[in-house]
């Protein structure tokens, strides 16, 4: 076991322990000036508080002024950040745009770039050329039978073209011929109405000229008729005298 020994240094006495009681001494000497700074201000203060009042007055005109100055500034800057705002708001819009279709060039680039690269590798990867010359043979006859295909499509696109053009012609025909009879039609009703009414007039014309005539027949009758009564009576006084 180690058993503790006292060091030699121990019996020194250290500065710091005869020194602290000077420290307090020196303390309590500037706490006495201070208190009696502190009364200094407060009776200097207490004089310029008596002496402000007329001062204040003097200045309180300024100060409304500068009130008033200030919220036009404000105001100028409110309107000046708006202003700012809606513009930056624009460029952000506008930038985010122009990123946004840099990313998407970037992309299909990078898209194709790499399809590219997956084509190129697995064709370096295939180890039978044999087979590789196969595939490419197949390929090609199988674009030769898309490229008839295409072909003979192209060829029913142009001949359905031709045939609806020609239906187009064929309606503008139908349609100017249908116009021209229908114009015909209607000339052809028109004239039938115009006789029609012209008979009408006719026909009404002699039935008033038929209606006078029977009121001219009429009278003649009524008249001869009262000219019978007339000789029938004068028949029976002359009988009756005789």
């Amino acid at each position: 076991m180690a058993t503790a020994v006292p060091s030699r240094f121990a019996v020194l006495a250290i500065d710091d322990d005869d020194s602290k009681p000077k420290k307090s001494k020196k303390t309590t000497s500037t706490n006495n000036n201070n208190d009696k700074n502190v009364n200094n201000k407060q009776l200097k203060n207490k004089v310029n508080n008596k002496n402000k009042p007329q001062v204040q007055q003097n200045s309180s005109q300024p100060k409304k002024d500068d009130k008033k100055k200030s919220k036009q500034n404000k105001k100028k800057k409110v309107e000046k950040e708006s202003q700012q705002w809606e513009q930056w708001k624009e460029k952000d819009s506008m930038s985010v745009e122009e990123t946004y279709k840099q990313q998407l060039h970037e992309a299909l680039v990078l898209s194709k770039l790499a399809y590219e690269e997956q084509k190129e590798n697995s064709v370096k990867k295939s180890p039978d050329h044999s087979n590789d010359d196969i595939s490419l043979v197949q390929l090609k006859v199988q674009v030769e039978k898309r490229d008839a295909e295409i072909e003979e499509l192209k060829n029913i696109i142009e001949a359905l073209r031709n045939e609806l053009s020609q239906v187009k012609e064929r309606n503008k025909k139908l349609c100017n011929i249908l116009a021209v009879g229908e114009m015909k039609d209607k000339a052809s009703v028109i004239a039938e109405v115009s006789k029609l009414q012209e008979i009408r007039d006719e026909l009404t014309s002699e039935v008033s000229l038929l209606h006078a005539q029977l009121e001219q027949e009429r009278s003649k009758t009524r008249a001869s008729s009262a000219d019978l009564k007339n000789t029938k009576n004068k028949k029976k006084v002359t009988n009756d005298t005789a």
